[in-house]
């Protein structure tokens, strides 16, 4: 008996990081990491309305016979900022497939609220004005 093998993803992971350039906000990434039976050699990304997104393969390995990939897509700020009551819908793909990515718009205030935090919290020391 011949038993199909599905080409369909296993899953996919993701979270938001954000990068600090000359101690300011600079930019976001949406790291993914996709796992499936094949290589589909992510590197691109578009949101929903078709925008192109910059994104970069990071990178790929194998385990347990499973490819995974890693893929950064660029998150401006005020892009970011935008989408913190509606999320984001992120289409990430390559030459051979392609995984819609879904960042709820909880998770996107969440981490919007922890960059401010962040932000107030170093303000002293990042201008040079922190208390001994």
């Amino acid at each position: 008996m011949d038993v199909p093998v599905s080409i369909a993803p296993i899953g996919t992971d993701y979270h938001l990081r954000a990068l600090w350039k000359d101690d300011a906000y600079d930019v976001t990434q949406l790291y993914v990491v996709d796992a499936g039976y094949d290589w589909r050699f992510l590197e691109n990304a578009n949101d929903i309305n078709g925008n192109s997104l910059h994104a970069d393969r990071n990178a790929t390995n194998v385990e347990f016979g499973l490819c995974y990939e890693h893929v950064l897509v660029e998150l401006m700020p005020d892009y970011l900022e935008a989408r913190r009551k509606s999320g984001l819908s992120i289409k990430v793909w390559g030459r051979a497939g392609e995984q819609i990515v879904e960042v709820p718009a909880f998770y996107v205030d969440g981490f919007l609220r922890k960059v401010d935090e962040y932000r107030a919290s170093t303000s002293g020391a990042v201008a040079g004005n922190s208390a001994p």
